[in-house]
């Protein structure tokens, strides 16, 4: 074994988690107050509190288009975070950029 390299055994352990060490799901609730396009037809989602989140997939996305709407966003499995509308509309991937 290289010195300074993990053995077999340890190489991705980092990532398990123990029930009681399992981290809670985050979910905060926000209201987006406008909704731009920008390149790609990506969809550009800006909330109340002042976040600026885009799409990251390129993919059809309906939303209330008259007015403010309610979100959750919540983190994913694989660290991506999630934005449903309500609790139970339809969910896209988005990247916070502001």
């Amino acid at each position: 074994m290289v010195s300074g390299t993990p053995s077999d055994n340890d190489f991705g352990r980092e990532q398990l988690t123990a029930p009681d060490q399992e981290q809670k799901k985050e979910v905060i609730k926000a209201m987006v107050v406008d909704v731009t396009q920008g390149y790609n037809k990506l969809l550009y989602f800006h909330l109340a509190n002042g976040h600026v989140w885009r799409q990251i997939e390129v993919r059809r996305f309906q939303y209330p288009k008259s007015g403010e709407f309610e979100i959750n966003i919540s983190r994913g499995m694989m660290g991506e975070y999630r934005m449903r509308i309500g609790d139970k509309g339809q969910m896209v991937r988005i990247r916070r950029v502001e």
